[in-house]
C-alpha cells in the first residue's frame, strides 16, 4: 500500500492525475484496494478529466471498455521512452510492418526490434572461416553502439578450418586482438564483448 501511495503521490505533484481523483484513489489504496500496471497507464494516459465517475470499480470498468492495450498504445510508450525515434506509427507505413510480426502481446520483442536501443545476435551463426564471422560481428557492434566502438584494421586468421581463431582490429589508438574457441557454427564472445564494454565504458 505504501507503494502506491507513494506512487500517486508522485503522479499528483507532476499533475499526471487531478486532484479529485488523486483523494479517491488515496482512500482507496488506505482502505486496502491496489491497481495493476493496466489501471495506472490508463489513469495517467486520460488523466480522468470526468469527475462524475469517482468510485474504482467504475473507474476500472470504463478503463475496460475504452483501453485496448493494443500495438499502437504499445508503440507509442516505446516512442516515450526512446525507442524507434526516427519511425512513426501508421499502418501504411513500415513501422505497420515491424509491429505486424506477431510481437503485438509482447512488448520486450517488439522494443527489440529497434537495433538502435537492443540488440538481437544469434549465437549459432555459420561461424566459420570463410565467413569471417567476427569481423562481422564487430561491424554491426559498431553501427549497434552508434560508433562508440570503432574498430578497424580488422584482421580475422584461422590456421585451419576447426581453428585456432585469432582477430585483431584497433580502435582509437589502441591495438587489440582476442582468440575466440571454436564451438562448430557457434560463436565465443566472451572476449571481445568485454573488450567492447570496457571501451564503451570509457566514452
Amino acid at each position: 500500500m505504501e507503494e502506491q501511495i507513494e506512487e500517486l503521490d508522485i503522479h499528483r505533484k507532476n499533475e499526471l492525475i487531478s486532484k479529485t481523483l488523486y483523494d479517491k484513489l488515496k482512500e482507496y489504496f488506505e482502505s486496502g484496494g491496489s491497481l495493476d500496471t493496466d489501471d495506472w497507464l490508463f489513469y495517467v494516459e486520460h488523466k480522468f478529466e470526468d469527475e462524475s465517475l469517482l468510485d474504482i470499480p467504475q473507474l476500472q470498468q470504463e478503463r475496460n471498455s475504452q483501453f485496448d492495450f493494443n500495438e499502437s498504445r504499445i508503440f507509442k510508450i516505446l516512442k516515450e521512452n526512446g525507442f524507434f525515434e526516427n519511425q512513426e506509427y501508421a499502418p501504411s507505413q513500415e513501422s505497420r510492418k515491424i509491429l505486424n510480426k506477431r510481437f503485438v502481446e509482447e512488448t520486450v520483442s517488439i522494443a527489440s526490434l529497434d537495433n538502435s536501443k537492443m540488440m538481437h545476435f544469434d549465437l549459432e551463426g555459420d561461424v566459420m572461416k570463410e565467413n569471417n564471422s567476427y569481423t562481422v560481428f564487430l561491424e554491426e557492434m559498431e553501427v549497434f553502439t552508434k560508433g562508440i566502438f570503432s574498430p578497424t584494421n580488422i584482421i580475422e586468421k584461422w590456421k585451419s578450418s576447426e581453428g585456432p581463431i585469432e582477430v585483431q582490429f584497433v580502435c582509437g589508438e589502441d591495438e587489440y586482438n582476442f582468440k575466440p574457441s571454436y564451438y562448430d557454427d557457434w560463436y565465443d564472445l566472451g572476449q571481445p564483448l568485454t573488450q567492447i564494454n570496457g571501451m564503451a565504458s570509457i566514452q
